[in-house]
């Protein structure tokens, strides 16, 4: 009778082990599909922007762009002519923008600063740059928004903006082939707090500048011609939208070299900026490690280790 019970106890114990390892390799199992989706989720994500084109002299259309496909969902018509957009860390969507004039003049008018509601369009107006004619804006790593003026009759300036109530810092005038207001930067881009733009040239050249004195560094040529324009930021990719013969696509372009590999054909010449990556896939993630560390201990508790 001794021997038959130290054999069942060796049996439920061995068996309650076998549980253990099995539940620990479901537990794996589902972590490593949630990592899976979650990583499918962010690139998703990491594609779509939010865009805005002029569609005929007195209207601009604004939505969302998917810079795979080059679809575009339109979400609204604004009477204004949108230069650029930027998006906060916050998921914060501002705008500069001219109202159109009835005669669909805006070139060189004094933008506006403001904000766009991403779910309906409607736009608040912040301030207007009454001292510089602001035409492109964008936020570095450390959230500081800034923005470029269009100097026609000088050098282009940088600026510091205050996202709340739109007042402007002047920081320095940019330098060397990004400066003239005819030929030299467009919108400008940041990975990190690297900023980058492209020249107003056929062929197009990628430059980073300095954000203290503004002189630039030649990255490499970009093989686009004008009018071209950086909007997005996507997995370490630079991305721009191009004039191609009497079209437009989407290029991805390698921030170290500045080589540029086409992409999606597109129906207008959008200025863009990245939506916000979804922060919940980066909370499933850090879940799912703790749970399965979590478990892991357990499993050594059980054994004794």
């Amino acid at each position: 009778m001794e021997i038959r019970g130290n054999f069942s106890s060796g049996l439920i114990g061995r068996n309650r082990n076998q549980e253990k390892t099995l539940s620990l390799a479901r537990l794996l199992h589902l972590t490593g599909v949630i990592l899976f989706l979650g990583s499918v989720g962010n690139l998703r994500a990491d594609t779509l922007a939010y865009g805005a084109a002029q569609i005929d002299q007195t209207h601009s259309a604004f939505g969302v762009l998917d810079l795979n496909t080059g679809g575009f969902s339109q979400i609204a018509i604004l009477p204004d002519s949108v230069y650029d957009l930027a998006t906060s860390s916050n998921g914060t969507l501002y705008a500069l923008y001219t109202p159109f004039t009835p005669n669909g003049s805006t070139f060189f008018s004094t933008a506006e600063f403001a904000t766009i509601n991403p779910s309906t369009g409607a736009v608040t107006n912040i301030a207007s740059d009454s001292a510089a004619r602001l035409d492109t804006l964008a936020f570095g790593g450390d959230g500081t928004l800034y923005g470029l003026s269009l100097n026609k009759s000088g050098s282009e300036s940088l600026y510091s903006i205050n996202p709340t109530t739109g007042a402007m810092s002047s920081i320095t005038a940019l330098s060397g082939a990004i400066s003239s207001w005819a030929n030299g930067a467009m919108n400008i881009r940041f990975i990190g707090n690297t900023a980058y733009t492209t020249t107003a040239t056929d062929t197009s050249g990628l430059y980073t500048f300095s954000l203290t004195n503004g002189v630039p560094t030649s990255i490499g040529d970009t093989g686009l011609d004008m009018p071209n324009s950086l909007g997005a930021d996507v997995n370490g990719q630079l991305v721009d939208i191009a004039a191609v013969g009497a079209g437009y696509q989407v290029f991805w372009i390698n921030p170290a070299t500045g080589a540029a590999t086409s992409g999606a054909t597109v129906d207008n010449s959008y200025v863009f900026a990245s939506e916000p990556t979804p922060e919940p896939g980066s909370a499933i993630l850090m879940g799912c490690g703790v749970v399965a560390l979590c478990a892991l201990r357990r499993r050594r508790a059980c054994k004794g280790i």
